[in-house]
């Protein structure tokens, strides 16, 4: 596990959760948002990720990859689509 290239064992067993959350939560919603259990959202962050999305939807109503809301990997919006 030396090599640069070669994730570690932490990283690969969070890689491996992650996937298994998006797996159980594909079709349950329209989108899936990447964030992490230790960050503080916005008393208006619920209400402005509906405008971005639905925004998002209307300027690109045959889809959208993903929008940054912050952050890393924390903080990205995907449709369920693509999850």
């Amino acid at each position: 596990e030396n090599n640069a290239n070669v994730p570690n064992t932490k990283v690969r067993k969070q890689t491996r959760a992650v996937v298994a959350l998006m797996r159980e939560s594909r079709g349950r919603a329209g989108h899936f948002l990447f964030m992490e259990d230790d960050f503080i959202m916005c008393p208006h962050a619920i209400r402005a990720m509906s405008y971005i999305t639905t925004k998002a939807h209307a300027y690109r109503p045959g889809g959208w990859s993903g929008i940054r809301i912050s952050y890393g990997l924390c903080g990205i919006i995907i449709n369920d689509s693509d999850v």
